[in-house]
């Protein structure tokens, strides 16, 4: 930490704005400074000033840092997607990273990233958002209509302990247990794959090889996770979970960027 303020100092001496902190990194911006020659010196005077060796990662065109779920006025370092200003995306933290995230909400969470990535400038931020939020509309109506497939919904959880140890069966847990009823060993630190599904059991341990119809899931767990997944991605602009949550509810209902307010620094 001391570390990472001594270069904190260096780049503010330097005319920098740090942007973020994290670790190991720093995000900082200056007029004028888009060329890796322009950080030169800074990196030169933090490697002085810290007796340690820094690497420019990349210059973006933009990058959003996700606000934090306990205030959102805060970014977290830790989460934040972005564009360098060779076209390619780097994502930290999403769910499109998470192990546990069925494959076509990461797959709809990449596509809304990618459609931002090709705003070059402010101006054209605006229609690349409005770009991701059909792209999440549609992926919704695609949703509730049944027509995704289960293998591409299922969810890779895990159970960190015996079974036997949980007081609180959480569904990992439940398609575990289901996988042990069918005589399949279960152990700790196991990755178990299920789907959620309507009814009893409300979720089917996708390793017992039964088919599930798209017609038996649990599309409301699904509607959750997208939501989640696409906040992710908006909320940076103005666009919460819960807003989000409240679309979902309006069948058909068609929104455009002009009708929420967000900010570009």
């Amino acid at each position: 930490r001391e570390v990472l303020l001594r270069a904190k100092d260096v780049a503010e001496e330097e005319g920098f704005e740090v942007l973020h902190m994290y670790v190991d990194a720093l995000w900082v911006k200056k007029k004028g400074s888009n060329k890796p020659e322009h950080f030169t010196e800074l990196i030169k005077k933090i490697n002085h000033r810290t007796g340690l060796t820094i690497n420019l990662d990349g210059i973006y065109r933009w990058v959003a840092f996700l606000p934090s779920k306990v205030d959102p006025r805060i970014p977290v370092a830790n989460r934040y997607f972005g564009v360098f200003q060779s076209g390619e995306i780097k994502v930290r933290g999403l769910e499109a990273l998470r192990r546990d995230t069925p494959l076509w909400i990461s797959a709809v969470q990449k596509e809304m990233i990618s459609l931002l990535g090709q705003a070059g400038t402010k101006g054209e931020l605006e229609d690349c958002i409005q770009q991701a939020f059909n792209c999440y509309q549609e992926s919704l109506r695609a949703l509730k209509a049944g027509l995704v497939a289960p293998e591409q919904l299922v969810i890779n959880g895990k159970v960190s302990y015996a079974l036997e140890a949980y007081k609180v069966s959480t569904a990992s847990v439940r398609a575990a247990r289901q996988l042990q009823a069918a005589g399949m060993p279960v152990k700790p630190g196991m990755r178990v794959r299920f789907v959620y599904t309507r009814g009893e059991p409300d979720v089917v341990a996708w390793d017992l090889g039964k088919k599930v119809d798209p017609g038996d899931l649990d599309s409301g767990k699904y509607v959750e996770l997208l939501i989640r997944a696409a906040s992710s991605v908006l909320s940076p602009f103005g666009v919460s979970v819960e807003i989000l949550r409240e679309w979902s509810l309006s069948d058909g209902l068609q929104l455009h960027v002009s009708s929420w307010r967000y900010c570009l620094g």
